[in-house]
């Protein structure tokens, strides 16, 4: 019974935790972008590939340089094999200034060098 009310507080501990995230600590302004980023990567666990594609594309409108955005609407576009269209998007991450927030950014774009 014991473990059943600790699994239930560190539960409710990690839902807290999440809604303190705010749109500075992404490098952005908007908190409907930040809404639509955080639902998107939700999507993303639920592994609805899609509507987390449409989630970040729409935080992007909102947010053109939201980098993790960008970042995860690549990444799912990837995954929903549209190469073509998840290119630009990894691009723009590389080119950012938080582009070291993202690791994998550095094995598909080496110094500035795009994929060939």
């Amino acid at each position: 019974m014991k473990s059943y009310f600790l699994l239930l507080f560190l539960f409710i501990l990690s839902g807290l935790m999440a809604q303190n995230e705010k749109p500075a600590d992404f490098g952005i302004k908007s908190k409907k972008a930040l809404n639509l980023y955080l639902e998107g990567r939700e999507q993303v666990r639920y592994r609805d590939h899609k509507k987390a594609a449409e989630l970040f594309l729409e935080a992007i409108k909102l947010e053109p340089d939201f980098a993790a955005a960008n970042y995860s609407l690549g990444e799912e576009y990837w995954l929903l094999r549209k190469y073509a269209e998840s290119l630009p998007y990894l691009e723009k991450v590389a080119a950012s200034p938080r582009a070291g927030s993202f690791p994998t950014i550095y094995c598909l774009f080496q110094r500035g060098k795009s994929l060939p």
